[in-house]
This record gives C-alpha cells, structure tokens and sequence, in this order.
C-alpha cells in the first residue's frame, strides 16, 4: 500500500491502520494491520477520554510526555489491547500521531455515529 493512502484512523468505522513494515522506500509503499473498534466500549472509557481532552485543552493543545503516555494506554485499552503501545507509536507517522491520538479521543466522546 502506498503510504499516502494510509488513514490511520478512520472516523466513520473507528478502525485504526497501522504500519508494520516498509515494502519499498522508494516507493513509499509500506505494509499495515488494521484493527477495528471492538462493538461494545465500557463507559469508563468515556469518563477517561473526558479526562484526558480536558487535560489536553488545559496544556494550551500540547502534549506532555506523561499526557502522552496515558493516551497511548487509554487507545491500546480502547481497542482491547489488539496491539502493543509499542506497535501504536511506532505504527504512525511521527507528523501523524498527536493528530490521530485527538481524532480517536474525540471519536470517543462523540460516541456511535447514527443514520436517521
């Protein structure tokens, strides 16, 4: 897969896409694993992402190491620790990961999106 193709999280399915290896750097084709957003999510969950964005918005929008790591721990319980924090950080681009982190976050508080 092309890397500019990769959506590291996809806001409608709340699957994640992560980057398992480089096929050809040339190229920029890379290989991924898509995990998907387990069916039923605890409430806790919620409680915490609001937590966590409240955190965020008191940093002015910047993300302190220790923010940093609770929120690599709140996505990999999230989604049922189907990876390692490891695989999260290394799986997303480096100009990539704080945007992704904010879209999972807040995918959570928004909750199921309905089709009326």
């Amino acid at each position: 897969m092309k890397y500019e193709n990769v959506k590291h999280y996809d806001g409608k399915t709340k699957a994640i896409t992560l980057v398992t290896g480089v096929k050809d750097y040339e190229k920029k084709e890379v290989e991924v694993k898509k995990y998907q957003h387990p069916f039923f999510t605890k409430g806790f969950f919620i409680k915490r992402a609001i937590e966590l964005g409240a955190e965020f918005e008191e940093n002015e929008q910047v993300i302190p190491l220790d923010l940093f790591n609770r929120l690599t721990n709140f996505i990999t319980e999230l989604y049922n620790n189907q990876f390692t924090e490891e695989e999260l950080i290394n799986g997303i681009n480096s100009d990539r990961i704080i945007e992704t982190y904010i879209l999972i976050l807040f995918g959570v508080l928004q909750g199921e999106q309905k089709n009326d």
